[in-house]
């Protein structure tokens, strides 16, 4: 039998190798790499770059120098504190330069003007007192300018000038009422902090009638309240702010006599003939027109009163700084039931009524208004003040038991008023009994 035989491929498979492809890895070529590594040097080096002209512009935006103001005196005495001296002050001197942290204050007839470095002034009333926390400008590039003052006691004037957006000036009180200049255009404005017997404090803040735009005022974390041209706005401690209100106040207190004579100091004067008869002032009422008008009501009978002079008068301290007000109108309504002298007196001031304003005019000088009413005409041995020659020292002759209404408009006067220290109603002579209503200045 034939046997066949076939090739053994199981032997062919496993004699014969499998065939491996082999992938080799190509290396990086040296150019990019050098590539690469200048781009990140560069991406690093703009980097650092950034970085410090961002440092170099934040430090020059925001690194201030410190700048000064000058003290011009026109009253008295000014007084200085640097914050050095451990509340040991000096008097300052026209012309002195005051830095941060300086405090200035005024005494009761001293007036000063701080002019600050960029222009802007502030004029403190008599009995003022103020800190410069704050005045600082920035000396590169986009300049701004920093200034904060902080207002203890009286009366200060701001007279700002035109500053930029990003310009902060601020002034503030011990009542938390605080005060931003924002308005850009500057203008004219006045802060008024007044204390009574229990430290407790309020501060007006007025806005002037020549400014344009508004500033901005918040007290005891309270949102802002805008204060337009023309508007007084009041913030007492403890409370936020109070809307705004016209630019007008009135400065005497009950004037009405609705309380009584409270408010109101009652004075004697005996002059110096040697008379003791005092005189003596009521608070009453009469019944006019249906209506009870309630009046001071002044008279001297008796005693040694027909034979010399003596003067009972009421007078109230105002202390009020008036320079903003476009308008002062005294009124008041009077009335005169007897008078032994006739006209104003030997001496042409011995009247029955007498209203008396003592203020300081534009110049810094004190001043005495004076208007005297009389219902008995003068003889050839008395006089009147009609007959002075001193615009300041009038009087007028009205008639007899008739209220009759006066009014004047102090800001008409030569000499125009910018701080009104006190009010005084008095009647004189020997024997005299008369009347006040309604008694009223009122500045707007």
């Amino acid at each position: 039998m034939a046997v066949t035989t076939k090739p053994a491929k199981e032997n062919e498979s496993a004699n014969s190798k499998p065939t491996v492809t082999s992938h080799k890895q190509s290396k990086p070529r040296p150019e990019l790499i050098a590539w690469l590594v200048i781009l990140g040097s560069f991406s690093v080096f703009c980097l650092l770059v950034w970085l410090v002209v961002g440092l170099v512009s934040n430090f020059l935006t925001n690194t201030t120098k410190a700048e000064h103001a000058t003290l011009n005196l026109q009253g008295d005495y000014a007084f200085v504190l640097h914050p050095d001296q451990q509340n040991h002050e000096v008097q300052g001197h026209d012309g002195n330069i005051l830095n941060e942290g300086d405090t200035v204050h005024t005494d009761k007839n001293g007036r000063a003007t701080l002019t600050l470095f960029d222009g802007t002034r502030l004029q403190m009333a008599p009995g003022t007192q103020l800190t410069l926390d704050s005045l600082r400008e920035t000396g590169y590039g986009r300049t701004h300018k920093v200034i904060q003052v902080h207002v203890l006691v009286g009366v200060v004037k701001f007279l700002v000038t035109p500053h930029k957006a990003e310009d902060i000036l601020q002034a503030y009180t011990d009542d938390d009422a605080h005060v931003q200049f924002d308005n850009t255009v500057g203008g004219v404005y006045s802060l008024e902090l007044e204390r009574n017997g229990d430290s407790a404090s309020r501060t007006w803040i007025n806005s002037n009638y020549s400014n344009s735009g508004t500033i901005s005022v918040s007290a005891d974390g309270s949102a802002p309240q805008k204060l337009g041209v023309g508007q007084r706005l009041l913030v007492t401690q403890g409370t936020p702010p109070g809307p705004p209100d016209v630019l007008g106040v009135e400065l005497i207190a009950n004037g009405s006599f609705l309380d009584g004579l409270d408010g109101w100091n009652v004075g004697h004067d005996q002059g110096g003939d040697g008379g003791s008869t005092a005189g003596r002032i009521l608070a009453d009422g009469e019944l006019v027109a249906d209506q009870t008008k309630t009046r001071a009501h002044f008279m001297r009978y008796g005693g040694d009163s027909d034979i010399n002079f003596e003067e009972t008068h009421l007078a109230q301290n105002l202390n009020k700084y008036v320079a903003d007000y476009d308008h002062l109108n005294l009124e008041v309504y009077v009335k005169l039931k007897f008078q032994s002298l006739t006209g104003g007196g030997a001496m042409g001031s011995e009247y029955p009524l007498t209203i008396e304003i003592y203020y300081v005019d534009k110049n810094g000088d004190e001043k005495q208004f004076i208007n005297g009413f009389y219902y008995i005409n003068n003889d050839s041995s008395t006089q009147t003040y009609d007959h002075s020659g001193n615009p300041l020292l009038r009087s007028q002759e009205i008639r007899n038991n008739v209220w009759e209404r006066y009014t004047i408009d102090l800001m008409q006067l030569a000499g125009r008023p910018t701080y009104i220290n006190r009010v005084v109603v008095a009647a004189s002579g020997h024997q005299f009994e008369s009347y006040c209503a309604g008694i009223s200045l009122r500045a707007s």
